[in-house]
This record gives C-alpha cells, structure tokens and sequence, in this order.
C-alpha cells in the first residue's frame, strides 16, 4: 500500500450491511409517489440498482424529470430507509472494522460515501 494516502469507500452494503434495506426502501418511495405496479415500477427499481451509491434525489430526479415529485420519493425513501435502520441498526460487514483499522494503522485517511443525505 506504499503512496496510498486515502481510501474512499461506500458504506451501504461495503462497509455497512444493507440486508436489501436499501432497494426496499426505494419500491416502498417509489409506491408512495404513485407509481404504478408492474413494468413501470420494474424499470424504476432496476434504474435504482444500476445507480446505486449516487445521490438518492439524483436518481429521483432522473426518473421523474419532476422536482416536486422527486423531492416526495425522496422523503419517502428516507423514511422508509430510517425505520429500516431503527429496526435493525446499522452494523458492519465482516472484516469491514479490521479493514478501518489497518487503513488507519498504515496511516490512510478513510472517507466514508454515501447517496444519502
């Protein structure tokens, strides 16, 4: 690792795990900004998936081309994202700790991504 001084990483589902929390809550705004069910909420969800790590309002907004519709599904998504994250908690992938800490030993600085806000 000599010359490495940073290691960015995403943390749902590399270094936080997920458990499908993160696609569960897109369906769940998705829905609750009325799309409908079948090929439409298909395409959105697999839109969801190939953009995966980006701004969340980013892809809403790519879907919708719609701000108001888009700032919605966003609020949904967090919502339904936050009582995931309630019930469950947020816990580390394995390996994932011992990786911060061998990065942080060798002297690399971690950043820490997310789509989030």
């Amino acid at each position: 690792m000599t010359g490495i001084r940073l290691a960015v990483l995403d943390m749902a589902g590399t270094t936080v795990r997920d458990d499908g929390a993160v696609v569960a809550a897109f369906r769940s705004a998705l829905l609750a900004v009325d799309t409908p069910v079948g090929p439409e909420l298909h395409r959105a969800l697999e839109y969801a998936l190939t953009t995966m790590g980006q701004s969340k309002i980013e892809v809403f907004r790519a879907l919708f081309g719609d701000e108001a519709r888009a700032q919605r599904a966003n609020r949904a998504f967090e919502s339904a994202y936050d009582e995931s994250l309630a019930d469950s908690g947020a816990q580390p992938l394995p390996g994932a700790e011992d990786a911060l800490r061998e990065l942080r030993a060798r002297d690399i600085r971690i950043c820490l991504t997310t789509g989030f806000s």
